[in-house]
C-alpha cells in the first residue's frame, strides 16, 4: 500500500521443514552433523547447466535435483557404511513445522499475532490508518472461521478526536468575540462587520499551510484557535473608530470609512507588527522545538499579517455599505450610550481618577507585583508538553538475562491479568517482539475512554508500577504516550558513568540507581546494565583436535549446527512460495 513503510509481525511463525539428528544414531554410525548437513545440501539442488547452441537456435540446461515433496528430505542418503545405504530418517527424523518461537503474543488470554504497521516519513498519519482500514476490511471477509481481526492500536481515534476538540474551541470562540462585540456596540451590522474578519483571516490563512505543505494538526490547529481572538482585534479597532466618526461627527459610512481608517493606519500597524515580532521568530527555533513549533509560528504570523490586510480593506469597505448615517444603534442611541459601555466607563473614569490621586501608592503597588513574578515563578514546574491522556499505556518488562520465552511469557500473562482487572482498564495485550531478548517483554494496556473511568492515565500507570514492584527481580517501566514520541530508551533525565574499569563503573551504576530511586518525584529508575548473562562455553583441546584432523572452526559449526536451529542450510519449494530447511539435534537431546 501505499504510505506504508514497514509492516512487522509479533507472535506468528513461519513454516519451515525441520531436520532432527540424532546424536546417538551419529556416533553409532560414525558420521558428523556436517556431513548430515552437506548431504542434504547436495541432494537438493536446481543448478543451471549453461546453454547449448544448434545452429539457429540455443537451449538453456538445468539440472533439476530438487526434492519435491517434504517427506523425500527422509530418503535422502547420507552415507554408505558397511554397503548398506544411511538414509537421514535413519539418523533422526523430519518435520513440516514452523520455527523456533521467537516472539510470543497473546490478547485476553488467546493467541494472538500482531501486524504493527509503521508509515512512510513525510506521509499524513490520518490517511493511511483510513487506508489501512480498508484493507483490513476486505481481508476480514477472507478470513476462515474462528479467525477474528481486530484494531487494538489506532492513532489516528487520538488525532481525530484533538482535531475536533480544536474545531469546536475555534467555532466557539469565533461565536464569543462577536457577542463580545455585541455586548459593548449592540449594532447587529457592527457585529457582523467585526465577526467577518474571523472566517475571512483564518480562511486566508489555509494558502500558508498549502504553499508550505503544513497540515491540520494540533499544532496549526492551536496557532488558528488562539488566532481567532487576535484576528478581530484589528477590525474592532478600525470598526470603532469608523463609528465614533459616524456617531460623534457625523461623517456619513463613506467618509468616515476613509477618514477613521487613515488616522488609525499607524497604530494597528505598530500593534499587529509586535504580535508577529512576537510569533515569527518561534517559527525560526532550531533543534528538537522546531519539529513541534515551527508550523504553530509561522500560521499564528501569517494569519495576523492577514487581519491586518483585512481591516484595512474588507472593514472599511462594509463599514461604507452596511452603517447607517447617524450610526444609531438598538433603541435608537448611539454604542457609547449602552448600558455595558456606560457602566465600563464610569467605573474605568473614577478607577482613573483614583490612580492619579493616588501615584505613588501605584507605582508601589506596580513594583509590588512585578517583585512577586519572582518568588511565584520559583514555585512553577518546568515542562515541555504536558502529558496526554490517550486511553492506553505500555508497561515495559525486563527480566534477569537468561530466563527464557516461556518463563517471560507466564510471568507477563499473570502480570497483565492483576492489571486487567483495574477498574478503569478495557483489555491487555502481553507480547514478546520478535527479534528481542527473551527476558524483555511488553504489556498495552488499552483504557477505557476518559469519559467511562474515573482515575486518570497517571493514577492508572502508578498502580501498574505498583503491581510489577511485587515481582523479585522485576525491573519495570511505564511508558505514557505523548505528542513527543520517544521510544523505550527515551528517558527525561539521563546520567552517564564514565570509567577505565567497566564491571566497577557498572556496579557504582546500580549503586547510584538504587539511591536515586528513593528521590521523590523520579519514576522508573533504571541503570541500563547487566553483567549476568549466563552461558555454556565450550573449550576446544587442540591437541586431540590435531591428532583427529578436527579444526576449531569444525567444532564451532558442528556445535552451532546441533544447538541452534536458526541457520538456514536449504529450501524447500513448493508453488511459488520458498520454505527454510534447518537442523538441530532431538529437543530432548539439547536439553
Amino acid at each position: 500500500m501505499d504510505g506504508v513503510g514497514e509492516v512487522s509481525l509479533t507472535g506468528g511463525r513461519e513454516r519451515q521443514v525441520r531436520i532432527y539428528a540424532d546424536a546417538d544414531k551419529l556416533s553409532a554410525y560414525g558420521i558428523t552433523i556436517s556431513q548430515l548437513e552437506a548431504a542434504v545440501q547436495n541432494e537438493n539442488v536446481e543448478t543451471p547447466g549453461g546453454r547449448i547452441v544448434r545452429g539457429e537456435s540455443e537451449l538453456g540446461v538445468r539440472t533439476l535435483g530438487r526434492l519435491s515433496g517434504v517427506d523425500q528430505f527422509g530418503e535422502i542418503i547420507v552415507a554408505n557404511v558397511g554397503g548398506t545405504p544411511v538414509r537421514v530418517s535413519d539418523l533422526g527424523r523430519v518435520e513440516d513445522s514452523f520455527g523456533e518461537p521467537t516472539s510470543w503474543n497473546t490478547l485476553q488470554g488467546r493467541p494472538a499475532v500482531t501486524l504493527d504497521v509503521r508509515r512512510q516519513s513525510g506521509t499524513n498519519t490520518v490517511q493511511i490508518i483510513d487506508a489501512v482500514k480498508g484493507k483490513l476490511g476486505q481481508i476480514r471477509r477472507t478470513l476462515p472461521a474462528g479467525i477474528e481481526l481486530r484494531v487494538t492500536r489506532d492513532q489516528s481515534v487520538f488525532i481525530n478526536a484533538s482535531v475536533k476538540s480544536l474545531e469546536e474551541h475555534l467555532f466557539f470562540g469565533s461565536l464569543l468575540a462577536s457577542l463580545v462585540v455585541m455586548l459593548f456596540i449592540r449594532n447587529l451590522r457592527s457585529v457582523a462587520i467585526a465577526a467577518v474578519a474571523i472566517p475571512t483571516s483564518i480562511v486566508a490563512t489555509f494558502t500558508l499551510l498549502n504553499v508550505m505543505d503544513f497540515t491540520l494538526n494540533n499544532m496549526t490547529l492551536l496557532a488558528l484557535t488562539l488566532a481567532v481572538g487576535i484576528v478581530i482585534d484589528d477590525a474592532i479597532v478600525v470598526l470603532e473608530n469608523i463609528v465614533r466618526y459616524v456617531e460623534e461627527k457625523g461623517y456619513r459610512p463613506f467618509l468616515a470609512a476613509i477618514d477613521a481608517t487613515r488616522e488609525i493606519t499607524l497604530a494597528v500597524l505598530a500593534t499587529t507588527l509586535s504580535l508577529v515580532i512576537i510569533f515569527l521568530p518561534i517559527a525560526f527555533m532550531t533543534g528538537y522545538a522546531r519539529r513541534y513549533v515551527n508550523q504553530f509560528g509561522w500560521t499564528m504570523a501569517f494569519s495576523i499579517m492577514v487581519s491586518m490586510l483585512v481591516s484595512f480593506t474588507l472593514t472599511p469597505m462594509l463599514s461604507s455599505r452596511l452603517l447607517k448615517p447617524g450610526g444609531e444603534g438598538a433603541g435608537g442611541h448611539g454604542s457609547k450610550e449602552s448600558r455595558p459601555w456606560a457602566w465600563t466607563s464610569g467605573h474605568y473614569g473614577r478607577l482613573l481618577e483614583w490612580s492619579l490621586a493616588n501615584r505613588g501608592l501605584v507605582m508601589a503597588l506596580a513594583a509590588f507585583v512585578f517583585l512577586l513574578t519572582f518568588p511565584l515563578n520559583a514555585l512553577v514546574g518546568r515542562d515541555w508538553i504536558p502529558p496526554d491522556d490517550q486511553s492506553e499505556l505500555t508497561v515495559l518488562l525486563n527480566l534477569p538475562e537468561g530466563t527464557s520465552l516461556e518463563g517471560t511469557s507466564k510471568l507477563a500473562t499473570d502480570l497483565s491479568r492483576r492489571i486487567d482487572r483495574l477498574p478503569g482498564v478495557e483489555f491487555t495485550n502481553p507480547f514478546i517482539h520478535e527479534g528481542g531478548l527473551s527476558s524483555h517483554s511488553h504489556i498495552y494496556v488499552r483504557l477505557k475512554d476518559i469519559s467511562e473511568r474515573d482515575k486518570s492515565n497517571l493514577e492508572l500507570a502508578a498502580e501498574a508500577r505498583k503491581l510489577a514492584a511485587s515481582y523479585p527481580n522485576l525491573r519495570s517501566k511505564v511508558m505514557i504516550p505523548s505528542a513527543l514520541g520517544g521510544g523505550e530508551m527515551f528517558f527525561p533525565i539521563r546520567a552517564v558513568i564514565l570509567g577505565p574499569d567497566f564491571n566497577r563503573t557498572a556496579e557504582i551504576a546500580k549503586e547510584v540507581a538504587a539511591r536515586v530511586r528513593s528521590v521523590k518525584g523520579l519514576l522508573d529508575v533504571d541503570p541500563m546494565v547487566s553483567l549476568n548473562s549466563p552461558e555454556l562455553q565450550v573449550r576446544i583441546d587442540r591437541q586431540r583436535a590435531s591428532d583427529l584432523g578436527v579444526r576449531a572452526a569444525d567444532v564451532a559449526t558442528a556445535v552451532r549446527l546441533m544447538i541452534a536451529g536458526e541457520d538456514q542450510i536449504s529450501t524447500y519449494k513448493e508453488g511459488d512460495e520458498q520454505y527454510p530447511v534447518t537442523m538441530q539435534l532431538l529437543p530432548e537431546q539439547q536439553k
